[in-house]
């Protein structure tokens, strides 16, 4: 079900369809991060520039569409292994309209032959059989996205970056809270994975430091400047509904410590 999407045969049934398996983005077992928070202070810059920026992405079975044709590697490297990834921006399909993109369309991991995709299906369906415990909000090659540029939070050298970018609103950068989420690499499963709401709470707040400074009138939360390519996502980090979901997201915490 999460590896190959869902299917429905009516326009109706298209969109249910895809909105449960933007929701189905996150696996509920057992809550088991990617990795622990690091004390060390976050940055927006890497401590490492990754290897290969600007490969044009190889034709695969991901890279079909005029999308993704071609597209330059960016200069980020999500799973932490020193080589830049493919991240294509993608959007959500909010009408039936609009054709469905997959998690696995969107993020292509960087190796020195080249671009292969993410998730180790073989790990997951090893545990499923056995009947095993699968840590939660693990992204689905499989399932259906949209992806805006990514923000980036760097950690130290040799760990895999937080990021948002997977949406269920992109293009559109005022949504609710839960259209971004922000998210880790697991390397036991290879893919990327939500993290608690501790850490969720601890990144968002450092990129408010980071960008919310006062320079936003009302209407930029409407007409969001998407031509900054650095940073297209800080209008929806600096949106007051989205500080109090992060403030929310700290109390929450707080309170069940």
């Amino acid at each position: 079900m999460f590896e190959h999407g869902i299917q429905a045969g009516s326009d109706a049934g298209k969109m249910n369809a895809s909105r449960l398996a933007f929701a189905c983005l996150f696996l509920t077992f057992q809550p088991v991060q990617a990795e622990s928070l690091p004390s060390s202070h976050l940055s927006v810059r890497p401590p490492v520039q990754c290897k290969g920026a600007g490969r044009p992405a190889p034709r695969i079975k991901e890279t079909i569409r005029a999308e993704s044709i071609a597209a330059p590697a960016s200069n980020i490297d999500l799973d932490g292994d020193g080589w830049c990834d493919w991240i294509i921006s993608l959007p959500y399909p909010t009408n039936t309209q609009l054709p469905e993109y997959r998690a696995g369309e969107a993020i292509l991991l960087g190796t020195p032959e080249g671009a292969r995709s993410f998730g180790n299906m073989k790990r997951l369906k090893a545990f499923w059989k056995r009947k095993l415990p699968v840590p939660e909000g693990l992204v689905m090659p499989g399932a259906v996205t949209g992806m805006a540029p990514v923000l980036v939070a760097y950690a130290a050298e040799g760990t895999a970056p937080y990021f948002a970018g997977f949406s269920s609103a992109y293009p559109d950068f005022w949504g609710n809270p839960g259209s971004y989420r922000v998210y880790r690499w697991n390397h036991e499963f290879d893919m990327p994975q939500e993290v608690s709401k501790h850490d969720y709470a601890f990144v968002m707040r450092f990129w408010q430091k980071e960008f919310c400074r006062g320079q936003y009138a009302n209407q930029d939360f409407l007409r969001p400047d998407i031509k900054n390519e650095e940073h297209p996502l800080e209008i929806f980090v600096c949106a007051p509904w989205v500080q109090a979901e992060v403030g929310r997201a700290g109390h929450d915490t707080n309170h069940v410590q």
